[in-house]
């Protein structure tokens, strides 16, 4: 297993748009499903017809890039796009990359003519590299559970109603999405006219490699009109603050804006300090991060995280992580901190503890103190991917180089070690 694993990441991150898989668990249950599939039980027969066949390489991309998703997730971006196109009588040009399987796309354009747009003056583009996902989203059909944020009277004027129980998106909405299959890395070659109003990149950047990263938000810079919106996910929301943007709009909207960036002092160029922001770090003031979709997926995590609330020696309630994540993602911030480090002083040695009091840190604009925990974490657990990530993100954000290229080597180890296993 391997050395399949070693080839297919070499493999799949040549044709994925730079995805960095970086799961064995992940990576071991598509091989297990395809293998299952493809009705062979032996890993080196499958190998054998994975390299041989690009159609095999397509479907097992497929098995790692689907992911659950639904209509009008994380509802505050659909709000700030209405406000900001409401006066745009020539119509809108709108790019979600990527659409997996077309929900979003779709809440976009329902999202526009429930504000009154008529169908020909909304023209999006939406692009993905799955085979699988393009298929179900210009089939259009979707169970009870993605449409569980939409409404009855939406439901009744968008949908038809399928014997299965299945919902299926009407012509009128479908009429405003156009398809198309591409590596989101080509997405500038394709759209090479650009003037898109709004672009829609949320929960892509966090998967590639930083390469991938700038070369994908320098296409998408160019893409976007001047005074045009982009939306990003929670978690990619620093990827910006460097790169001549600001944030636009209400909270966990994590919508941005380009500007012209103002001259920086020398004073606030020094490397070797992290309290010395650049001028645009007070903007993370402005996240809120859904918390419960940055920790660690690993099993023995998760038992940790699923841990009850328990009874400290005082008698006192000291509550688990999952409490305190569904409190922070409410934004209720300094009572989540309280609470989580009423946990730490029980139980001091919990990475993903500190790891969760660095993100409500950072939610909070205190960025030394979110790179400090952040730091105890990866200290207790030195393979805690979120807490290198988001690291990283902040050391790039604070012009921290050392800070940066430290945790550029310790991601290169995390990889030199999935690679040997």
């Amino acid at each position: 297993m391997n050395s399949l694993r070693q080839h297919l990441r070499e493999q799949l991150w040549a044709v994925g748009a730079g995805v960095d898989f970086a799961s064995d668990l992940q990576l071991d249950a598509a091989i297990k499903r395809r293998q299952y599939q493809c009705n062979t039980s032996d890993e080196r027969a499958y190998e054998a017809l994975l390299i041989d066949s690009e159609q095999e390489q397509a479907a097992l991309l497929d098995e790692l890039l689907i992911r659950e998703t639904s209509f009008f997730r994380d509802q505050t971006p659909f709000g700030l796009l209405v406000k900001t196109l409401r006066n745009s009588e020539a119509g809108v040009d709108i790019l979600c990359v990527p659409c997996a399987s077309g929900e979003e796309p779709y809440s976009i354009a329902i999202t526009l003519l429930e504000a009154g747009f008529r169908p020909e003056t909304i023209r999006i583009e939406a692009i993905d590299i799955s085979t699988r996902g393009l298929l179900d989203a210009q089939e259009g059909c979707y169970t009870e559970n993605r449409l569980r944020l939409v409404s009855p009277g939406q439901k009744r004027r968008y949908f038809q109603a399928l014997p299965d129980g299945r919902h299926k998106i009407n012509d009128t909405v479908r009429s405003c999405v156009r398809f198309a299959q591409m590596n989101a890395l080509n997405v500038c070659e394709h759209y090479n006219g650009g003037g898109f109003d709004t672009i829609f990149c949320r929960n892509l950047m966090i998967y590639l490699r930083s390469e991938c990263r700038d070369a994908l938000l320098d296409s998408l810079t160019r893409l976007l009109k001047p005074e045009g919106l982009l939306f990003v996910g929670h978690a990619e929301a620093g990827l910006l603050l460097n790169r001549g943007y600001s944030s636009a709009g209400p909270i966990a909207s994590f919508a941005f804006r380009r500007h012209l960036p103002t001259p920086v002092r020398h004073s606030q160029l020094k490397p070797q300090s992290v309290r010395v922001a650049s001028p645009e770090l007070p903007e993370a003031r402005t996240e809120q991060p859904q918390l419960s979709a940055v920790l660690p997926p690993s099993e023995s995590r998760n038992r940790t995280i699923a841990m009850p609330s328990q009874q400290s020696e005082s008698g006192s309630t000291i509550p688990g992580l999952t409490d305190i994540i569904e409190l922070a993602d409410t934004g209720h911030y300094t009572e989540a901190q309280s609470q989580l480090l009423l946990l730490l002083q029980q139980q001091p040695d919990l990475a993903e503890a500190h790891s969760l009091l660095g993100l409500i840190r950072k939610a909070q604009g205190d960025l030394p103190g979110a790179i400090a925990s952040l730091e105890k974490a990866l200290y207790l657990d030195g393979c805690h991917h979120q807490s290198i990530e988001h690291l990283t993100l902040l050391y790039q954000a604070a012009g921290d180089q050392a800070g940066l290229a430290r945790m550029h080597r310790k991601r290169e180890k995390l990889n030199r070690d999935h690679y040997v296993r």
